[in-house]
């Protein structure tokens, strides 16, 4: 597929914010970039098969359907306390190759979710931390859409995320800012060795533009090998030492068919 604009994107597709009344009352605009948000509500009975797909989406993302998250967290943690925005088609326009993703019964005539976002607020006002990524649609620049809507429909200044350094999904992250590392290994994590913390601060005034003009690229002092455990280790080490490591845009370069992370290290001010 090839890149669309923004308009191209916000044209072609449903927005939707899926939560409770109280929450979709509570964003910054229920009309991102002149587009109604679709309202699904958790407590809507009828509205079962939509947040069945979009579990199913969650696993989806990782490779197969059984590795979602198990749907009470999605709820505990996601849909009550925040909520899910993201793009998807009426049944009778979504293509087949979507379609064929999901398991739904054949009677469902809704919104089919496509890719979804959701991030949980903190105690500290402004700050929030994200919850999960994922769009079907690859290439099109639907999955950086998908986060510039999170940031723009909920109220979000400083931003810490959790993620792998092999995820596909570093491209997009990267594209809103560099990545401050709180932890370059993250023993609380279920992959500790794979898994980093990251911040940082969100300009609200500059999220009208950022489809167009992302985070610049800028020239590294180190490329992290996902796979070398001594230096991550030695990362995580400055880090304690109140170094700033930063992971920079494009989030992935490939040499030689290997993957590695840009990253600069700045002394402790």
């Amino acid at each position: 597929m090839t890149k669309e604009t923004l308009d191209g994107i916000v044209n072609k597709y449903v927005l939707y914010f899926a939560g409770t009344p109280q929450a979709y009352h509570s964003l910054t605009t229920q009309s991102p970039f002149g587009k109604e948000l679709v309202f699904i509500d958790v407590f809507d009975y009828l509205k079962a098969n939509f947040f069945d797909m979009l579990n199913q989406l969650d696993g989806i993302s990782y490779g197969d359907k059984s590795l979602a998250m198990p749907k009470w967290v999605g709820l505990d943690c996601a849909l009550l306390p925040s909520g899910f925005v993201g793009v998807g088609l009426p049944h009778n326009q979504c293509p087949d190759e979507f379609l064929q993703k999901f398991v739904l019964p054949p009677e469902y005539k809704g919104i089919v979710p496509l890719s979804e976002y959701c991030a949980i607020p903190t105690m500290q006002q402004g700050h929030w931390v994200g919850h999960t990524l994922a769009s079907l649609v690859q290439g099109g620049g639907v999955g950086f859409f998908t986060k510039l809507l999170g940031f723009t429909v909920f109220p979000i200044t400083h931003y810490t995320g959790v993620a792998q350094y092999t995820n596909p999904s570093l491209k997009v992250h990267t594209k809103f800012s560099p990545l401050t590392l709180k932890t370059a290994i993250t023993p609380s994590h279920s992959e500790p060795l794979m898994t980093f913390v990251y911040e940082h601060a969100v300009d609200r005034d500059v999220l009208p533009q950022i489809f167009k003009n992302p985070a610049e690229q800028k020239e590294p002092k180190f490329y992290l090998d996902p796979e070398d455990k001594n230096m991550k280790i030695a990362f995580q080490c400055f880090i304690e030492q109140g170094f700033t490591v930063k992971i920079l845009p494009p989030g992935h370069v490939k040499e030689d068919n290997k993957l590695f992370i840009p990253l600069s290290v700045d002394n402790p001010r």
